[in-house]
């Protein structure tokens, strides 16, 4: 079948190979003008406008905001038949295509199985997140598979080496009749992303079903827009949030429902020594895949707003991977003749440990974030943090004392606490330890496992009573 695909994004990137295992892909599109008339991976980019003069079978829109992909077509006169989005695809195309991951450390036969489904198993928060979820499992004596629909090598490795089997499934979310057989061989199931939402309808009454939801509102909009409403409650699932900001906005878009909140935690990776950084400088950081919703480009306004001689003591560090083209091109137009601002690129987990070694301050801006990961690892790091106000881990920071608060898409208030945070300079030691106590109380692997377990038990306990 000859295809073209729309987008050239995180999702083409991911499925490209897989799709070209299957199908003649004879072009590409997409609606950056700085891309049309040049080739990726060997394939020209066409502007959508051209379609009707290519030859080709289907169209498929690899983007999440696929609902505007559509109307963009259907505007150009496109034929609604032959224009499928990435799900309606591998939901036809690739239910066979299944391939397991397996450790090889021992497994108690005896040992109560959960399964965990996530949209992809990647660098992404909520990814991490659900490795983390694994091995606090795996610590209370569960066995645990961990299902995705696309998952990187490096965490294939990080995984497996983590006691945990991995299963990448194309088709997921989707699940056929002959899903349900071996579904059946475990305890409970956990979805942990919107993405997995359609699972819970397909699976609510037959399994034990936990959602953990991590999704900012953006994602929530763009979700609502493109799924039809399902009619049919999820009466005998659990639903949890990764904080009570997660919470709020699950139960603002969905609010038939009710939910509860399960915090993560991280593994301590932190040295006995102590990680605060020795040099002359003062090195911030932002970590994270660059997009507009984690506002790096304030955290760049804000920085080259502050005094020359403040300036030339102080460096910015920008870690992470491409997430948004448009968005990536404005930013390194912006940072491209300022020496103090270093584009990183994206870091492994190994290569970030050691980045926190030089790292004084750690920088959230972000315009939405349901926790921060990355804040999170600052604490466990003896790392001065800073987090946006609408952070869901801003309710465990008391400004000034063990973190700082800024207000999201506010540069000039960044660049204000910013000096004030430098004048401070004696003190990042003793609030980098006060954030230590945070992750302590809150955030160890310990503490979460222990969370995790009553979520599990609370969700098998509400199946079978809703099952009489």
């Amino acid at each position: 079948m000859r295809v073209i695909l729309f987008g050239v994004g995180s999702i083409y990137n991911q499925n490209k190979e897989l799709i070209k295992k299957h199908e003649e892909i004879v072009a590409l599109i997409d609606n950056d003008s700085s891309i049309w008339g040049s080739t990726i991976d060997d394939y020209l980019v066409y502007k959508p406008q051209d379609l009707k003069k290519l030859k080709y079978d289907k169209v498929i829109l690899m983007c999440r905001k696929f609902y505007e992909m559509k109307m963009q077509l259907l505007e150009l006169e496109i034929d609604e038949k032959v224009i499928w989005t990435w799900d309606d695809y591998r939901s036809q195309f690739l239910c066979d295509e299944v391939k397991y991951y397996k450790n090889n450390k021992f497994k108690n036969i005896n040992q109560k199985r959960i399964l965990i489904i996530t949209h992809a198993l990647d660098s992404t928060g909520s990814s991490v997140a659900s490795t983390y979820l694994a091995y606090a499992l795996n610590q209370k004596n569960y066995y645990v598979l961990l299902a995705a629909a696309f998952a990187s090598d490096m965490f294939i490795k990080e995984v497996n080496d983590n006691g945990i089997d991995i299963m990448v499934k194309s088709s997921l979310p989707h699940l056929t009749q002959k899903d349900y057989e071996w579904i059946s061989n475990f305890d409970m199931i956990i979805l942990n992303h919107l993405d997995m939402f359609e699972c819970a309808f397909q699976l609510n009454g037959k399994f034990p079903v936990m959602i953990w939801l991590h999704e900012p509102a953006y994602i929530y909009k763009t979700y609502k827009k493109n799924k039809s409403e399902n009619n049919k409650l999820l009466d005998k699932v659990t639903i949890f949030g990764v904080s009570d900001v997660a919470k709020k906005i699950f139960e603002h878009f969905f609010n038939e429902y009710s939910s509860k909140v399960l915090t993560y935690g991280i593994p301590d990776t932190k040295k006995t020594e102590s990680c605060i950084c020795k040099s002359k400088k003062i090195i911030f950081a932002v970590i994270g895949g660059i997009h507009k919703n984690k506002a790096q480009l304030d955290a760049v306004i804000a920085f080259e707003k502050l005094c020359t001689h403040i300036q030339e003591n102080v460096e910015l560090w920008i870690i992470g991977s491409n997430r948004d083209r448009q968005y990536y091109c404005e930013l390194e137009e912006k940072v491209k003749n300022n020496n103090q601002i270093i584009l990183c690129g994206e870091y492994s987990r190994e290569q970030l440990q050691e980045a926190y070694h030089s790292i004084d301050i750690v920088l959230c801006p972000s315009l939405e974030e349901t926790m921060s990961l990355v804040i999170t690892e600052g604490m466990m790091y003896e790392k001065v943090c800073v987090v946006s106000k609408t952070a869901g881990i801003s309710d465990y920071i008391k400004h000034g004392y063990n973190g700082f608060i800024c207000e999201p898409s506010n540069p000039n208030q960044l660049a204000e606490l910013l000096v004030e945070i430098i004048k401070r300079k004696k003190e990042f030691s003793l609030i980098g330890k006060k954030a230590r106590d945070t992750y302590e109380e809150y955030f160890t692997m310990e503490k979460f496992a222990e969370r995790a377990d009553r979520c599990v038990q609370e969700t098998i306990e509400w199946f079978n009573i809703k099952k009489v």
